[in-house]
């Protein structure tokens, strides 16, 4: 399943005829298109191999029941056809709102681990490291409690 989700991902991110580029641009004006198009498109590639990662963790017995309900959501969420941006609306696009949920979700099955004394692989805490700085550079005024800019972490997940 998550291959057959990767090799889609990496159809509609090869069509000339996507207009990812154009919804971003929209959305955030031409200036800052071509840097946040790259590394949204990172973070959209990212998720098979991150919900992957996120399974076999939350999988472990160090676990807690609350973070595996919560990789229930996530599946849920990917499953389902009418999210938020619907893929059969907004093609490469549509899987942003996605990829954001996935970002989260493989942080907060780290976090759980972490405070339940799992031994994380280097590729994990680096992971979190990134996250941390991403955290740490925004302005309180800024944050609002809203989480953004999961999308700085390296595009080799490894599965």
């Amino acid at each position: 399943m998550l291959r057959a989700f990767k090799d889609r991902l990496k159809e509609l991110a090869a069509d000339p005829e996507d207009a990812f580029r154009f919804s971003i641009r929209k959305r955030v004006g031409k200036r800052a298109t071509q840097l946040l198009e790259k590394r949204l498109r990172k973070v959209i590639m990212m998720m098979p191999g991150l919900v992957s990662r996120s399974y076999r963790h939350w999988q472990g017995e160090e676990a807690s029941p609350a973070i595996k309900r919560l990789g229930g959501f996530l599946l849920t969420y990917l499953y389902h056809p009418k999210d938020f941006l619907p893929e059969e609306d907004y093609a490469f696009f549509g899987y942003l709102d996605d990829a954001y949920l996935v970002l989260i979700v493989y942080e907060s099955v780290l976090q759980d681990l972490r405070r339940n004394g799992a031994e994380l692989d280097a590729w994990d805490t680096d992971f979190l490291e990134k996250v941390s700085a991403v955290e740490e550079k925004r302005a309180p005024s800024d944050s609002r409690g809203v989480r953004k800019n999961r999308g700085d972490a390296e595009s080799n997940c490894p599965e």
